[in-house]
C-alpha cells in the first residue's frame, strides 16, 4: 500500500525546511567569515564607507538589521521545522510499504466461515475477498467488527493479502462535526495454499469519513473495490442518552415490553436492533458485542449457537454486558458456582464477572410479569451510565497525568518579550556606543541560538525526556475458569511526538477520551492497523498533549493465588498475580477474614486473621462497581474491600498492571494500580 497524502506533505516541508534552512545559514556563515578575514572586496568597500559616514541615517541602516533579524531566527526555525516534520513522516511512510507486515496468530482468525455470506465478492487470481453480514445497531462506545472472509485457491502459493478501509476518504464532507475521525484502517494477513480465512476487522468508537473497502495481493491493487459502508460517520452516533439492545433472530418481531413504551422529544425509550441472521452465524469474537448494552435471545438459540459464539457471549456478560435469555436454560458449567439472585419464581440471575445475566423460564417476552422487566431495565440504564462521557473536559483533575496541563502564556511573553528587547533595541544600543554594529551579522544569531537553548533546557528540566504512564484498574479474576476481565482508566504523556504510536492486544477495547475524541485540540486524523495487534499509529501520541482511554479487557489468565495452611491453624499465600501485592484481604469458606501485605511476586506472605462482617456482599457487587465511575473505581474497592468479600474470595491491590499492556515501548515515569477480587479455585476452597 502507498504512503498517505499527508506523509507525502509532511516529508516534502521537511525537506523544505532543510533546504531554506541551510540556504539562510550557510551564505550567512561565509559572509562572517570573510569579513573577519578581510578577503571580501565589497566588505571593505562597506567599511570605508561606513568610515565615512560616521553617524548613518535611521533609513540607511533599518532595512540591514531588519534584514539580519528575520534572518537569523529564520535558520533555527527552518532547521528545527524541517526535522520535526521530515522524520516522522518518513517513519510513518514505511509502515505503508508492500510486504512489510506477516499477521501472527491471533483471536478472530478461523479455518472457514460461518452463516450467510453478501454477494459481491472481489476476486484476483486465486484471492477471493467477501464480507459475512455485520450485526446491526450503533451506541457512543464499543467496537464494530467487519467480518472479511478471504479465500486462496491455490494449491501451492501463499499470498500476502493487504486490506485497507476506507478506500475512498470523504472527511471533507464532514469538516464540520467536532469529533476526531479515523484516516483508515488496515489489516496484513499471509493466507496459506488452500485456506479459507475469516479475518475480522474492528472500528473503535472514532467514524470512519469514507466507504469501501481496498484489497492489495502481493502488493497488487485489485481494480475492483469491495464495497463497504461504515457504520459509525458523523457525530450522529455519539449520542449517549440511550441504551443500545440487540434482539436475536426469534426476538425481532417481538421487542420486549420496556422498549415499547412511548419517548420524548428526540430521546427514544430503550430501541433495540433486530439481528438478520440466526445467533449461530453471530461473531465468535466479544469485542463484535462491545457496543450493545443488552442482548436478547431464546435459550433454544442459546444451546443452538455453537461453542465459541457462546464462549464470545460469556466473555460479553463477563464484561458488564447484561444478557437474557427467555426459556429453560442449563446454566453454563463455569458460571455454575457464581453468585445469583431469585427476582422471582420464574427469573434467576446470574453476575458473571461485572455484568449480569437473566435466566427467564418463560419463553414469549410477554408472559414475563412486569416488574421482572423492570429490574432488567434497570441494569442496562446503570450500564449505559458508564458510558456518560460529560466530565470529559476535566479530565486531569479527575485522572491527573501531569501536574500544569496549560500554556504558560505569561511565561512564554515575558521570554519574547525580552528577547525582542536584548536582541533588538538594547543589542543595537551596546554596539552603537562600541562603533561595531557589523557586529550584528554574529550576536543576532548568538542571541537566538542562546534563546533557543534556554527554551529547551528549561522544557528539559520542567518535564523531561520521558513518558509519563498512568493506570488505575480493576480485574475481576476466577481462578478456576482461568478468566480475568479487567476495566479502568489509563493516560499517556510524552514530551516529544513518538512515529510508532500505541501497541495493544486484540483483546483491548479502548475508548479515548477528552480531545483525542472530540478533536478540541485541533488533532488530525489518526490511524489503525491490526496486522500484528491493535496498532494506533499517526497522531495518536502528540508531544505534550496527555492522552486518556477508558480500557476494557477479557482474556484467558493462569495467575492465582495458592493457600497454604500451617499445622498451628495460621494461613499463608504464595503471589502468583504476576506483581508485588501491597494489601490483601481474604475470606476463607468458613466466613473466616484475613489481611496481610508487601508480598513481592511469587513469594510466600504470612496472614493474620482479622474481624469482618457478619453478613456477605451482595451478589451484584461488581456489577455495582462497573456501573460507578471508572475513573475512581481501583480507589472505591480498595477503600472498602472487606466489606465487598464472599466466601472464597479476595482483594488484592497490586503496584503494577499485570493484566493490562503497558502500550507504549519507552517509559519513563510509571504509575500504575491494580485491584483484583478474586475468586479462589476449587481447591484452594477446600483447603
Amino acid at each position: 500500500m502507498k504512503p498517505r497524502s499527508n506523509e507525502f506533505i509532511s516529508i516534502l516541508a521537511g525537506i523544505a525546511g532543510l533546504v531554506f534552512g541551510f540556504l539562510a545559514l550557510f551564505p550567512q556563515g561565509k559572509r562572517i567569515k570573510r569579513l573577519v578575514v578581510g578577503r571580501d572586496r565589497w566588505a571593505r568597500r562597506f567599511a570605508l564607507w561606513r568610515a565615512r559616514r560616521s553617524r548613518p541615517t535611521l533609513l540607511t541602516v533599518l532595512p540591514f538589521r531588519a534584514l539580519y533579524l528575520i534572518m537569523s531566527p529564520a535558520v533555527v526555525i527552518f532547521l528545527i521545522f524541517g526535522a520535526f516534520a521530515l522524520v516522522p513522516g518518513v517513519a510513518t511512510a514505511k509502515q505503508f510499504k508492500p510486504g512489510a507486515t506477516v499477521l501472527r496468530s491471533s483471536p478472530g482468525l478461523a479455518g472457514s466461515s460461518r452463516g450467510m455470506r453478501s454477494s459481491g465478492a472481489v476476486t484476483q487470481d486465486d484471492i477471493t475477498v467477501d464480507i459475512d453480514p455485520i450485526l446491526p445497531g450503533e451506541s457512543s462506545h464499543g467496537y464494530i467488527e467487519y467480518p472479511l472472509v478471504i479465500t486462496n485457491s491455490s494449491s501451492d502459493r501463499t499470498h500476502q493479502v493487504d486490506l485497507l478501509m476506507p478506500e475512498h476518504d470523504n472527511h471533507a464532507h464532514y469538516s464540520y462535526y467536532s469529533t476526531s475521525w479515523l484516516s483508515d484502517i488496515t489489516r496484513s494477513v499471509m493466507v496459506p495454499p488452500g485456506a479459507t480465512l475469516r479475518i475480522p476487522i474492528w472500528q473503535p468508537t472514532l467514524p470512519i469519513m469514507g466507504s469501501d473497502l481496498s484489497v492489495v495481493v502481493d502488493g497488487v491493487k485489485l481494480r475492483e473495490s469491495r464495497a463497504v459502508n461504515p457504520l459509525r460517520r458523523d457525530d450522529y452516533y455519539f449520542r449517549t442518552d440511550y441504551s443500545s439492545i440487540l434482539l436475536s433472530l426469534a426476538l425481532a418481531r417481538d421487542p420486549l415490553p420496556f422498549m415499547t413504551k412511548k419517548a420524548t422529544g428526540y430521546t427514544p425509550a430503550e430501541p433495540a436492533v433486530g439481528a438478520d441472521i440466526p445467533v449461530s452465524a453471530w461473531s465468535a469474537n466479544r469485542l463484535a458485542y462491545s457496543r450493545y448494552d443488552g442482548i436478547a435471545m431464546t435459550a433454544d438459540e442459546f444451546n443452538a449457537a455453537g461453542v465459541d459464539v457462546i464462549a464470545a457471549l460469556m466473555e460479553y456478560a463477563e464484561c458488564g454486558g447484561v444478557l437474557i435469555i427467555l426459556g429453560a436454560l442449563e446454566t453454563p458449567a463455569r458460571w455454575k458456582k457464581l453468585a445469583s439472585n431469585s427476582e422471582s419464581a420464574g427469573v434467576v440471575s446470574l453476575y458473571p464477572g461485572f455484568g449480569t445475566v437473566f435466566r427467564i423460564s418463560e419463553a414469549s417476552p410477554t408472559a414475563v410479569a412486569t416488574d421482572d422487566w423492570g429490574c432488567c431495565e434497570m441494569l442496562i440504564q446503570n450500564t449505559r451510565k458508564v458510558w456518560n462521557f460529560e466530565h470529559e473536559y476535566n479530565l486531569n483533575e479527575r485522572f491527573p497525568i501531569v501536574d500544569k496541563i496549560g500554556i504558560p502564556i505569561r511565561g512564554l511573553f515575558f521570554l519574547v518579550f525580552c528577547y525582542a528587547i536584548i536582541i533588538g533595541p538594547l543589542n543595537i544600543y551596546v554596539l552603537t556606543r562600541m562603533k561595531k554594529r557589523i557586529y550584528l551579522l554574529w550576536t543576532v544569531p548568538l542571541l537566538s541560538f542562546i534563546t533557543c537553548t534556554a527554551v529547551l533546557v528549561y522544557a528539559m528540566v520542567e518535564e523531561g525526556w520521558e513518558s509519563r504512564v498512568r493506570a488505575d484498574v480493576v480485574t475481576w479474576l476466577d481462578e478456576s475458569a482461568h478468566r480475568a476481565v479487567t476495566i479502568g482508566w489509563t493516560a499517556f504523556y510524552t514530551p516529544l511526538t513518538s512515529a510508532d504510536g500505541f501497541h495493544f492486544g486484540y483483546e483491548t477495547e479502548l475508548t479515548p477520551l477528552g480531545a483525542h475524541r472530540y478533536n478540541s485540540a485541533g488533532i488530525g486524523p489518526r490511524s489503525l492497523d491490526w496486522s500484528r495487534d491493535q496498532h494506533l499509529g499517526s497522531n495518536w501520541v502528540m508531544a505534550r498533549l496527555p492522552v486518556w482511554f477508558s480500557v476494557r479487557k477479557s482474556e484467558t489468565r493462569r495467575e492465582r493465588l495458592a493457600l497454604r495452611k500451617a499445622p498451628d491453624g495460621s494461613l499463608s499465600v504464595v503471589n502468583g498475580l504476576g506483581a508485588p501485592i501491597t494489601n490483601l484481604w481474604l475470606e476463607d469458606s468458613g466466613r473466616r477474614y484475613f489481611t496481610g501485605g508487601s508480598i513481592p511476586a511469587g513469594a510466600e506472605g504470612r496472614l493474620s486473621q482479622t474481624s469482618g462482617p457478619t453478613n456477605d456482599a451482595p451478589a451484584s457487587e461488581m456489577h455495582d462497581v462497573f456501573s460507578s465511575a471508572w475513573s475512581g473505581a481501583a480507589q472505591t474497592v480498595f477503600s472498602s474491600a472487606i466489606a465487598r468479600l464472599r466466601a472464597g474470595t479476595y482483594i488484592a491491590r497490586l503496584d503494577g498492571t499485570p493484566f493490562l499492556e503497558n502500550g507504549l515501548a519507552d517509559i519513563g515515569k510509571n504509575e500504575r494500580v491494580t485491584v483484583v477480587y478474586g475468586i479462589l479455585s476449587g481447591s484452594e476452597r477446600e483447603d
